[in-house]
């Protein structure tokens, strides 16, 4: 497999340092996103979790920062994928779409991913 990290043992940001420092809303926070690509002002956010860790799972914020993007959809296309890829083994599973904040499950697989990514590549490379 190849590697496309700069840095397969980059550690992940912590952004704890961060809460509190809207002293308006104490507990905003900072988000990170796994994948993005950007493509004539097309984007394409994934935001990848292991089996069984669905949107349902996720931290309220990052939900609401997931759903918010999917509201426009002129721009931004937002999907989540059950699965984990490393350097060494990759696993992809489920595929969803975030429209409007509704969730559309688009296939499963890593064939299915790919042939997704180059209907979204097609899609934003034609606008």
């Amino acid at each position: 497999m190849t590697n496309g990290m700069r840095s397969a043992n980059a550690n992940h940001v912590d952004f704890g340092f961060l809460m509190g420092v809207i002293k308006s809303n104490l507990t905003f926070q900072a988000s990170d996103i796994d994948m993005v690509m950007e493509r004539n002002n097309k984007f394409l956010f994934v935001e990848w979790k292991r089996d069984g860790q669905e949107l349902k799972d996720m931290k309220k914020g990052q939900k609401r920062l997931l759903k918010s993007l999917s509201n426009y959809e002129e721009i931004n296309t937002v999907w989540i994928i059950e699965g984990y890829s490393l350097p060494s083994e990759r696993q992809v599973g489920r595929i969803y779409k975030l429209k409007k904040g509704k969730i559309i499950e688009l296939g499963r697989g890593e064939s299915c991913l790919l042939e997704k990514i180059n209907a979204w590549y097609n899609y934003a490379d034609n606008s």
